[in-house]
C-alpha cells in the first residue's frame, strides 16, 4: 500500500466524507479508530512495530493541515488525531515517540505563528 493511499484512507476516517458526516459520526469514527489502534499496539498483536510505524508516519502529516485550517471541525479533530498517534507511538520500543516529538515541535511553531 502506498503512503498516499494510507493517508487518504485515514483522512476519510478521521475527518469524514465531505458534506456527508456530522460531528457525531466523525467522533464515532475516531473512537473506533483509537480502539482499533489500541488493539494493534497490544503486545500480543500479530502486527509488527514496523507496520505500526508505517501507519504512524502516514498519520503525522495530517496534523499541520488540521492546524492550518480555518474550519472549526478540523481544529476539533486535531486532539483526536493526537490520541491516535500517541497510542501508535507507544508500540514496541516506543521509538514512535521520537518521531511524534519532532512533529509536535513543528506543530507548536505553526500554532505560534498563527497566534502572532
Amino acid at each position: 500500500l502506498d503512503k498516499g493511499d494510507i493517508q487518504a484512507l485515514f483522512t476519510k476516517i478521521i475527518k469524514g466524507s465531505e458534506g456527508t458526516c456530522d460531528d457525531s459520526v466523525v467522533r464515532d469514527n475516531n473512537t473506533l479508530l483509537l480502539t482499533l489502534f489500541q488493539h494493534i499496539v497490544n503486545d500480543k498483536s500479530p502486527i509488527s512495530e514496523d507496520n505500526v510505524m508505517i501507519i504512524l508516519k502516514a498519520l503525522i502529516p495530517m496534523g499541520a493541515p488540521l492546524l492550518e485550517s480555518n474550519q472549526s471541525l478540523d481544529l476539533l479533530i486535531f486532539p483526536d488525531l493526537m490520541m491516535v498517534v500517541q497510542v501508535l507511538a507507544g508500540a514496541g520500543s516506543g521509538y514512535g515517540h521520537v518521531i511524534l516529538f519532532e512533529s509536535a515541535v513543528q506543530w507548536l511553531e505553526l500554532c505560534k505563528s498563527k497566534l502572532a
